[in-house]
């Protein structure tokens, strides 16, 4: 009889204990699903609300000074929220322009991209004479310019 309440106490202890092994793995995974889907959501926000242009005039010529080897390019907020400049990130005829590479400044309005205002980015490469391409992306956002250096 000892023996039949001790196998049964020893089987009701082991139930106990995976049920709560599982209750605790769908819990954690039940928080960690919920966490990805906010990332995402706030992701998909950013990316909706972000909006740029590059208006640079290719045809002006002004885009790559030859004598100084600097690329400028001026990238407008056209979106719904103020973007961070840091946040830019750059390919010139598909290579990544390195932070190191390249400085920043908001014009008109001082250290904040609101919407409608400027961005001014110089870049520090020589270019070969030809056709160029720089693609500009912040939170999903993209806008891309095709330029001749002479």
């Amino acid at each position: 009889m000892v023996r039949a309440a001790v196998a049964q106490a020893l089987l009701f202890i082991a139930a106990v204990s995976i049920a709560a092994t599982f209750a605790g793995t769908v819990v954690t995974q039940s928080s960690l699903f919920a966490q990805s889907t906010a990332a995402e959501a706030d992701r998909a926000v950013a990316t909706i609300d972000a909006e740029i242009a590059v208006i640079n005039d290719p045809e002006a010529g002004a885009t790559y000074d030859d004598t100084d080897g600097q690329i400028t390019l001026y990238v407008k907020n056209v979106g719904g929220e103020t973007l961070e400049p840091a946040a830019l990130e750059i390919l010139l005829d598909g290579s990544y322009v390195e932070s190191g590479e390249r400085s920043r400044r908001v014009l008109e309005s001082g250290d904040e991209w609101r919407v409608g205002t400027v961005l001014e980015v110089t870049i520090d490469r020589s270019l070969v004479t030809g056709e160029h391409r720089a693609v500009v992306t912040i939170h999903g956002a993209q806008d891309r310019l095709v330029f001749n250096a002479a």
